[in-house]
């Protein structure tokens, strides 16, 4: 039940009189003012009165706001369900194994030449494997040349999906000096429609070359797999490549221009 009112409770404490004893309606109301003011005297200040808030309470209220501010801030500027494309790619790869090498092939579907559909047999030089990521590199006769590139899905037969390009039919490419390198192509490129793009830059490499480094517009950077005269890198979605790549030798390491067929 609801607390009633001080003026109710001042109202209830009066004894009934008739009219003929009450002198006037004046002093009934004088009478019930008198009440009023009592109760009100009789309520300590404590009981209606906030306390203020002490200072070490304001600061941790305060910073319990702040807080929260900045979680809503954090999860408005990169929100879980966003995931970054090909999450665990690594500057640095690992070159995989010859029979990892051939298990990549068994996962890569028959190089063709674009447009014709002419299967082309090429064989496998190079494999690497950046995260859960593997790309391989492989060659044949006549210049042709194939990348495959090989990513986890769950719902695939064997737990991976894989897509080839760059098949490029004509002669072989001129073998650069010993000490420098062929960039034979470097694009964006996407797998598969359902999956983000990447970008490829591969090529060929003098006798001497052990190491290469691609960098990009934006000052990051991604080593190359070099094996048997062949080197390529790939970076996760559309890159701006940088003008120039790190060549390393046994002697040390030398900048080149990267450009494209030179």
């Amino acid at each position: 039940m609801a607390e009633e009112s001080t003026l109710l409770r001042a109202v209830r404490t009066l004894n009934p009189v008739s009219v003929d004893e009450a002198d006037t309606a004046g002093d009934l109301r004088e009478e019930i003012r008198a009440r009023i003011a009592a109760e009100a005297d009789s309520v300590r200040p404590t009981d209606v009165v906030p306390q203020p808030i002490s200072r070490p309470t304001r600061r941790i209220l305060a910073g319990a706001a702040a807080a929260v501010l900045l979680m809503v801030g954090v999860y408005t500027l990169s929100p879980q369900q966003t995931p970054e494309a090909y999450a665990g790619w690594t500057a640095t790869p690992t070159e995989l194994a010859a029979a990892e090498l051939g298990d990549t092939a068994q996962m890569c579907p028959p190089p063709e030449i674009p447009g014709d559909g002419e299967t082309v047999d090429v064989t496998p030089i190079l494999a690497e494997q950046r995260g859960d990521y593997r790309l391989m590199l492989s060659v044949g006769e006549g210049g042709a040349s194939q990348w495959c590139f090989v990513w986890p899905d769950p719902e695939a037969e064997r737990g991976f999906q894989s897509q080839g390009e760059g098949v490029i039919p004509g002669d072989p490419p001129p073998a650069p000096a010993s000490t420098s390198v062929q960039v034979l192509t470097a694009e964006a490129w996407e797998p598969r429609l359902e999956t983000a793009p990447i970008t490829v830059a591969m090529g060929t490499a003098g006798t001497d070359v052990n190491g290469v480094r691609v960098s990009t517009a934006n000052g990051s950077f991604a080593d190359a797999t070099v094996t048997d005269g062949w080197w390529i890198v790939w970076f996760p979605d559309r890159v701006e490549l940088g003008d120039t790549l790190t060549v390393t030798t046994a002697d040390g390491s030398h900048q080149m221009e990267l450009q494209t067929g030179s």
